[in-house]
């Protein structure tokens, strides 16, 4: 049971800071976009580019972008996600053979 508040209380949190983060515009939260989408608002001239990517929130609607998909190909995020999980095991091994070397001293 504690677990569970626990949870609601993080995500709960979480959620809150996201909201104060971004304030109710899209375009506070433009940073965190892929760059063909921050490409798109540029030429639209909704956002400027240079000013956009020296700050940062987290993602949010943004007005007259409605069109323009903001994900990546499916191919893409897999291809990527092989990667980081092959990368993370290769050195998650590496450094669990570390401990039980260290271990066995």
């Amino acid at each position: 049971m504690l677990f569970v508040l626990q949870n609601i209380l993080y995500c709960g949190l979480y959620i809150l800071l996201v909201k104060c983060a971004a304030k109710n515009s899209g375009l506070n939260c433009l940073y965190f976009y892929p760059d063909e989408y921050i490409e798109e608002a540029h030429k639209r001239k909704i956002a400027d580019k240079e000013a956009t990517m020296k700050k940062g929130s987290k993602i949010w609607i943004i007005l007259g972008m409605e069109d323009v998909s903001y994900a990546k190909p499916w191919s893409y995020m897999l291809k990527r996600r092989t990667l980081g999980t092959i990368m993370y095991l290769v050195v998650a091994l590496a450094i669990a053979g570390i401990v039980v070397l260290i271990g066995k001293i």
